[in-house]
């Protein structure tokens, strides 16, 4: 459980430079983790629909902080359930992927983007952001997986 936790911490830090680098090749927009927090902020004071978009709430006292840490504890507990069904390359690439169902269907309608982003401003690039960042989560896995079990021996 420890060691799929860091593998997790680790593949969210592979998704967050992957995001990097893609935003400034111009392929998505880069994630800002300010906006998760601001709506974890307002989940626990019990909004947990917002009727514009997030990016238009008002801002919350330490939102980048809490939106960082939720960032990362969602990424260690996605590990923990990928990596007690699958251990495989392809496995762990597609269950990265898999994992942005979560956000098209639900966080996208619950900060006021819609389904599918489709509410989103087109150049937020949600959709391909979504996709491209959730496939780093998956390399991170693998490489994750790989380090753990190199480092072990």
């Amino acid at each position: 459980m420890i060691a799929a936790i860091a593998v997790g911490f680790f593949a969210t830090g592979v998704m967050d430079l992957g995001g990097s680098l893609f935003a400034r090749l111009g392929f998505m927009v880069k994630p800002d983790t300010r906006f998760l927090g601001r709506w974890f902020v307002r989940l626990a004071s019990g909004r947990v629909r917002i009727r514009t978009t997030i990016s238009q709430e008002p801002e919350e006292r330490r939102e980048r902080l809490v939106g960082l840490v939720c960032h990362y504890l969602i990424g260690a507990a996605l590990a923990v359930i990928g990596l007690s069904v699958t251990r495989s390359v392809a496995g762990l690439l597609l269950y990265g992927v898999l994992t942005s169902v979560f956000a098209w269907f639900f966080m996208f309608p619950m900060m006021g983007f819609g389904f599918l982003a489709s509410r989103a401003p087109k150049e937020a690039k949600l959709l391909r952001s979504s996709l491209i960042n959730h496939f780093d989560y998956g390399v991170g896995l693998v490489v994750g997986l790989r380090l753990l079990s190199i480092l072990q021996v």
